[in-house]
């Protein structure tokens, strides 16, 4: 099986799965899953000749840990979800573990961006989730921002404990990725939390207070 194949298959299931499912007529739970089988009749892996074993050898091997399959005792079914990244709105934080200080007691996190994008950034007020149900982070650590993929040349670190003590509510995804929602319904996240933001191509910080309003 070709690894380019696989790839393609994994893209599709991540847009199903994160973004299309309640568009293209194909039945996702409040958790995010979606019955394996629904997904093997449509036509966007039906292109790609997808069967159940190539699926399950995806969802086991994503480096990224991307997606879980589950087999439930209800019906024998499988069912499959994407871990985090939904902008389907009926798809809630069940799935998801909340983040308290006690459970998350490191200081920052970061949100890989660019360059180019600092000035809107700053002219919202802060990070956006945007069209997603979450903004993304990692938890900040030794070579966390080791594998940033290459259009991510900048990184915004978050105080993330002053933020949760200020009512911010953040969540981990099964794999690892840290989410919130922002503050209220604005699904910002105020440029106050920033720590400071790294040019990666440079190794430096750049210089932003003077750009908090």
């Amino acid at each position: 099986m070709s690894d380019k194949r696989d790839v393609l298959i994994s893209k599709q299931l991540s847009g199903i799965l994160r973004h299309k499912a309640t568009a293209l007529n194909i039945a996702i739970d409040s958790k995010g899953y979606v019955l394996v089988d629904d997904l093997l009749k449509h036509g966007r892996l039906r292109s790609f000749k997808t069967t159940f074993e190539d699926i399950e050898r995806i969802v086991k091997e994503n480096a990224k840990q991307r997606f879980t399959m589950e087999k439930r005792d209800g019906d024998g079914l499988y069912y499959i979800c994407a871990n985090q990244g939904h902008s389907i709105t009926t798809v809630g934080d069940q799935e998801l573990e909340f983040l308290t200080p006690e459970t998350f007691p490191s200081k920052e996190v970061f949100h890989k961006t660019t360059f180019n994008t600092l000035d809107a950034i700053f002219a919202s007020g802060g990070l956006s989730k945007m069209k997603r149900n979450h903004i993304h982070f990692k938890e900040a650590g030794n070579n966390s921002v080791a594998g940033v993929k290459e259009y991510s040349n900048t990184v915004i670190y978050v105080d993330v404990q002053k933020a949760m003590s200020d009512g911010i509510e953040f969540y981990r995804s099964k794999n690892d990725v840290i989410l919130s929602k922002g503050v209220g319904e604005t699904g910002i996240l105020p440029t106050e939390y920033f720590t400071r933001i790294i040019d990666l191509k440079r190794n430096q910080e750049i210089p932003f207070r003077n750009r908090i309003k």
